[in-house]
């Protein structure tokens, strides 16, 4: 394949100028999120929703198990005329013997489960038949959507001045791939008012408010944009405040007095993914008691030209051992995503073909 060289250019208020001054780097940003957030408590849930969640304790027996009599079928295995000796499931079976298939026994106080295991539904038949009714899972955030804009429709072709929801269909799907339960999502326009609404915890009570809200858009620095307005008016504090990453410079990630963690995304497509990785990826993971995953090295597929102070975090496909960066990758565009196996982490001094540098796998396509 020819050498190819990337270059990224964009001029005042594109995705593509320096960086704010403040600005976090993406590594920097990414260790934030993860740190400034604490595993959250265990939880006692029925079976029926345990199925996916992390066992907190050992899950013991509290009988023998299982607690009649039992055989694997009905009769014996014979060998032989008789008398017959019977033998021990498992011995070899000569003449004259005989051997009555039994079922395995679990005695009282044996692991059944251990801790730390990610239940699926065999677990879950397993601790219905020991007699389990709820069990101790980690703790998992609840996670809501918000998404901005009056200008957002939700089906059909979109006319002038419109645009198609890109967010309400995928996000919470991708937010419990990245470890969080996607709670209610919620559709606002774009004043200000609605944004107070939107992120105020009033419209539930205490025990129901999610410990994280998503929102998309708004993260700006324009007139029409009220994410930071809002934080300060709920008594809330910025943590992240921008990130020296394209696309997603916008992210942005605040606290408010009540605990719950707000993750800010930018309006166009890739950027917001982009930022929900960089952010939301590692604060979901501290707060679901998950490590915070780990970059992998691969070959750079393309020679990428330096950016004034920008990492760059590109969808790549595998080509020929390469990981060649996508086509279609601008902020608001997914078609290069759609496709990718992965993203590079591009620093702002740029990659030379064949080079090794960071990646992280998609939360659909973890490994790499």
């Amino acid at each position: 394949m020819a050498a190819q060289t990337l270059a990224i250019v964009g001029g005042p208020g594109s995705d593509g100028g320096r960086p704010a001054v403040g600005d976090h780097t993406w590594a920097a940003a990414r260790r934030l999120a993860f740190d400034c957030a604490r595993p959250l408590g265990l939880e006692r849930v029925p079976l029926g929703e345990a199925n996916g969640r992390t066992l907190a304790a050992d899950l013991i027996t509290l009988q023998e198990m299982p607690h009649y009599a039992s055989s694997a079928m009905d009769g014996w295995a014979v060998c032989g005329d008789g008398p017959r000796v019977l033998r021990e499931p498992g011995m070899p079976l000569g003449s004259s013997h005989a051997i009555l298939m039994v079922d395995g026994s679990a005695p009282a106080g044996e692991v059944l489960i251990a801790a730390g295991t990610t239940l699926n539904p065999a677990h879950v038949a397993l601790a219905a038949v020991a007699g389990f009714d709820r069990l101790e899972v980690r703790g998992k955030p609840l996670v809501k959507i918000l998404v901005s804009g009056s200008e957002v429709v939700t089906s059909r072709v979109p006319a002038a001045g419109q645009v198609r929801d890109a967010f309400g269909p995928p996000l919470g799907t991708v937010i419990g791939m990245l470890g969080g339960t996607p709670g209610p999502l919620v559709r606002i326009g774009d004043s200000y008012e609605e944004w107070l609404t939107g992120l105020g915890a009033a419209e539930a009570p205490m025990a129901q408010w999610p410990d994280v809200v998503v929102t998309t858009g708004g993260t700006g620095r324009f007139g029409a944009d009220h994410f930071r307005k809002a934080i300060a008016a709920l008594g809330g504090r910025l943590l992240i405040d921008g990130v020296a990453v394209r696309p997603g410079h916008p992210a942005a990630l605040a606290k408010l007095p009540n605990g719950r963690f707000i993750i800010g995304l930018p309006g166009d497509p890739l950027a917001a993914l982009m930022a929900l990785f960089t952010v939301g990826g590692p604060l979901l993971a501290a707060l679901g008691h998950q490590p915070l995953a780990e970059t992998t090295q691969v070959p750079c597929g393309a020679t990428i030209s330096a950016h004034p102070a920008s990492t760059r975090l590109m969808p790549f496909r595998w080509i020929s051992g390469l990981a060649v960066p996508a086509r279609y990758a601008g902020p608001g565009m997914l078609r290069g995503l759609a496709a990718a196996d992965g993203f590079l982490v591009i620093p702002a001094r740029g990659a030379q073909r064949g080079e090794p540098v960071a990646a992280l796998g998609l939360p659909w396509r973890p490994e790499l």
